[in-house]
C-alpha cells in the first residue's frame, strides 16, 4: 500500500495487486488496501475495481476510466491467480488503445512464489508455460491473452514481487521473458518487535533455541487425532486440551488487561474438509464438561507455562526486543482472570446472523470452521466460517475466536491476536511449510502470552528453515554489497 501511494504521487494511475488463489483471502486485500489508500484525504482518489473483464458493468469497463496526466483518480484491483481471472484481466486491458496508451501501471504480486513462477520443465521447447506464469508473461509484456503483442504500448509498465519466502523467485529461469527478478531483489529491514522465524524457532550454529513458546506434541497424541481424522470422536489429545485452555487462560489475560482486538487459537492438522467437521466436534464435546473441571484444567495449565516461560525469560531469550520493560505485561494472578474464563465458557457457538443480515458477536467463544465447503449460512443462522468484527464495531470485550482449518488458513490470510496454535501439518515444500506459520507478527500488549504446539519433526523442519532464511538474507545483502 505504501509503494502504491508513492507511485501514485509519480503519476501511475493504474495498480494491479495478484492475490493468492482463495477468493475471500483476495476479498480481505481489497478491503484493506481501499481503507488504507483512503484514509487521511491526500491529493489522489483512490478507486477499486472489481472481476474485470470484457463484460464489466458501466464504470468499471477500461473506456469508462480517467488517466489523462490532470486527473486525480487512481485505480486498483486485486486479481486472484487463476487463470480465468487473469485472462479476463488480459481482454479488459487490451480493449482500448486510447486509454492503454495513457496508463502508467504498477503490477505488484504478492506471495510472488505462490503460482506466479514458471513449473513447467523449461528445458523442454515443447513444454508450454503454466497457464498463470504464461498470463503473466504477456501482461507484463504488452501482450494480449494469446501472447500477441498489442498496438500502442503502455506508457510504464512495471512488476514487483512481494513473498516472506523467496526460494522459488531466486531460483527462476533469467530469460528474456520470465519474472526473474532481473532489475533487484532486496531485503526488507526486519523489525525488533517483529516474532519471525529466528526468534520463534532460533538458527542452527548460531546456538540460539529461540524463546521458549514452542510445546511438543508427543506420538500419543498423535495417534488420538488419527483416530478423530477416521471419525472415531471418542477422545481429545491432551496436547489440543492444553492448547484450549492455554487459549482460555491468555483471552481472558488479555481482555483483564483490557485489549480490544480479537483474539484467536489456530487448529491446522490437515486440508481435508471432514478432518475439520470431526475436530470441531472434538472440540464442541470438550466444552460440554462440566465446567468446574475445565477451570481447574486451566488453573494447572496456568501455572506451569507461567512458571515455564517469565517475563525474565522473554528478556533473556529475545535480548534485542525494541519495547520497554515498562510496556511489557506481565500475568496476572489466576484468580484474577477466572471470572473472565466463566464468561468465555458461557457461549460456545458459530457466529450468529442477525435479521439485518450482520454478524453478531458474543461474549463467548465463536468456534469456526473455515474451508471452501463453509460458504455461506447454516440452516439454523449461523455463519461458519472466520468473521472478524469491522474494525468501526465497538464491543463491550475483545471478541474470542477458535479457527478449525486447512488451505484457506494456511497463506495470506491474518489471523488477529494469535495467542495458541495447534499444527500437525508436514509438507515437502520449504517455501509452503514457512507460508503456514501464522503465528508470525507482532504480539505488541501480549508478547508473554502466544504458545505454539506442533510436533517433533516440524520444530525441525522450522527449526532449519529459520536458518534457512537468515543465510538467505545474508546472502542477498553480500551480494548487494559486492555489486
Amino acid at each position: 500500500a505504501a509503494l502504491m501511494a508513492m507511485a501514485a504521487d509519480w503519476g501511475w494511475n493504474m495498480f494491479i495487486v495478484l492475490s493468492g488463489t482463495i477468493e475471500n483471502l483476495r476479498e480481505q486485500t481489497q478491503k484493506r488496501i481501499l481503507e488504507d489508500l483512503n484514509r487521511g484525504g491526500g491529493n489522489c482518489s483512490w478507486i477499486g475495481l472489481e472481476h474485470l473483464s470484457l463484460s464489466s458493468p458501466y464504470g468499471q469497463k477500461l473506456q469508462d476510466l480517467h488517466f489523462e496526466d490532470n486527473s486525480r483518480e487512481r485505480y486498483f484491483t486485486v486479481c486472484l491467480k487463476n487463470s480465468t481471472r487473469l485472462k479476463n484481466l488480459l481482454q479488459w486491458i487490451v480493449k482500448d488503445k486510447h486509454k492503454r496508451q495513457q496508463m502508467k501501471i504498477l503490477v505488484i504480486d504478492d506471495e510472488a512464489d505462490q503460482a506466479s513462477v514458471n513449473t513447467a520443465d523449461v528445458n523442454d521447447i515443447n513444454k508450454e508455460r503454466k497457464a498463470i506464469n504464461r498470463h503473466l508473461v504477456n501482461l507484463v509484456a504488452g501482450r494480449d491473452e494469446k501472447g500477441r503483442h498489442v498496438e500502442g504500448s503502455y506508457k510504464a509498465m512495471n512488476y514487483i514481487g512481494y513473498t516472506a519466502t523467496p526460494y522459488a523467485n531466486v531460483l527462476n529461469e533469467d530469460s528474456e521473458e520470465s519474472l526473474f527478478p532481473k532489475n533487484f531483489i532486496a531485503v526488507l529491514p526486519l523489525s525488533k518487535e517483529y516474532f519471525g522465524p529466528q526468534q520463534i524457532f532460533g538458527v542452527e550454529g548460531d546456538d540460539y533455541d529461540g524463546i521458549d513458546i514452542v510445546r511438543i506434541v508427543e506420538n500419543e497424541d498423535l495417534k488420538v487425532l488419527q483416530d478423530i481424522h477416521d471419525g472415531y470422536l471418542n477422545n481429545i489429545p491432551k496436547s489440543l486440551e492444553n492448547a484450549i485452555c492455554w487459549f482460555l487462560c491468555g483471552a481472558a489475560t488479555m481482555r483483564v488487561q483490557g485489549y480490544k482486538k480479537p483474539i484467536s487459537m489456530l487448529v491446522h492438522t490437515s486440508q481435508k474438509q471432514d478432518h475439520h467437521e470431526y475436530l470441531s466436534k472434538v472440540i464442541e464435546n470438550f466444552f460440554k464438561k462440566d465446567r468446574d473441571i475445565i477451570i481447574e484444567y486451566c488453573k494447572k495449565i496456568w501455572k506451569k507455562e507461567t512458571e515455564r516461560f517469565t517475563k525474565k525469560h522473554f528478556r533473556e531469550q529475545y535480548k534485542d526486543y525494541a519495547i520497554e520493560d515498562k510496556y511489557i505485561k506481565d500475568y496476572p494472578k489466576f484468580e484474577e482472570i477466572e471470572d473472565e474464563i466463566k464468561i468465555l465458557l458461557s457461549t460456545i457457538s458459530n457466529i450468529k446472523l442477525g435479521e439485518d443480515g450482520e454478524l453478531q458477536f458474543n461474549e463467548g467463544i465463536h468456534l469456526c470452521v473455515d474451508n471452501c465447503n463453509n460458504s455461506g449460512v447454516n440452516s439454523e443462522g449461523m455463519f461458519l466460517r472466520l468473521a472478524y468484527p469491522d474494525k468501526n464495531t465497538k464491543l463491550e470485550k475483545a471478541p474470542a475466536f477458535i479457527v478449525i482449518g486447512g488451505a484457506t488458513l494456511s497463506r495470506g490470510l491474518t489471523i488477529e491476536g494469535l495467542i495458541s496454535t495447534f499444527f500437525l501439518r508436514s509438507v515437502k515444500q520449504a517455501d509452503t511449510l514457512m507460508q503456514m506459520g501464522r503465528w508470525f507478527g507482532y504480539r505488541k500488549n501480549y508478547e508473554l502470552i502466544p504458545r505454539i504446539w506442533i510436533t517433533l519433526n516440524t520444530n525441525a523442519q522450522f527449526r532449519f528453515l529459520s536458518t534457512l532464511d537468515m543465510e538467505l538474507r545474508r546472502e542477498i545483502q553480500q551480494m548487494d554489497a559486492t555489486g
